[in-house]
């Protein structure tokens, strides 16, 4: 639900709050859990939206859509799924949340969007060599056919009492690739 809402959230907070809560009513999910419910994630796509609305925002999101037919499995408009082949028996296959150009280097990386408890370096160095990483990079660079950085993570805190927004770089390098 968050990933639907997530991508509206930059420029739309109640269109993002309105999908966020159709797709939650439409999984029954309830509002028991005092840290996942209907008003808490409200609570944190507010949050990211002041962090991220585009005044704020450290990076532009960016629209491939010649490389990418929308598909029913699709959850945002900016989300690019992929099957590639990285030389296995069976294709590399994935969705990338969000293709992003940071501002001030113009670097492409591809996002990721998570939810956590916790934000920190110990949460971050969790992604260090991460296959995710390398593997969305890879693919990134495939279908757009331009130099990608690596993954920026998009931490969100899911809490009963606090909302916090943080971005994590990992940069990828050759030998990861190879």
């Amino acid at each position: 639900c968050m990933h639907r809402a997530l991508p509206l959230a930059y420029n739309d907070l109640e269109g993002a709050i309105k999908e966020f809560c159709d797709a939650w009513s439409s999984y029954d999910y309830g509002s028991t859990d005092e840290k996942r419910n209907a008003y808490r994630a409200m609570m944190m796509l507010r949050n990211f939206h002041a962090e991220r609305s585009p005044a704020k925002c450290p990076y532009e999101i960016l629209q491939f859509p010649d490389i990418v037919e929308a598909t029913q499995e699709k959850i945002s408009q900016y989300e690019i799924p992929f099957a590639i082949d990285i030389g296995a028996a069976v294709p590399a296959c994935g969705r990338i949340d969000l293709p992003i150009k940071w501002k001030s280097t113009k670097h492409i990386f591809a996002c990721d969007y998570k939810t956590t408890q916790e934000i920190s370096p110990r949460f971050f160095k969790c992604f260090a060599n991460s296959a995710q990483a390398i593997l969305y990079t890879i693919a990134l660079n495939r279908l757009t056919g331009k130099d990608v950085k690596g993954m920026v993570i998009e931490a969100i805190r899911v809490s009963k009492t606090n909302t916090e927004t943080q971005a994590g770089f990992l940069f990828i390098n050759n030998v990861q690739i190879e």
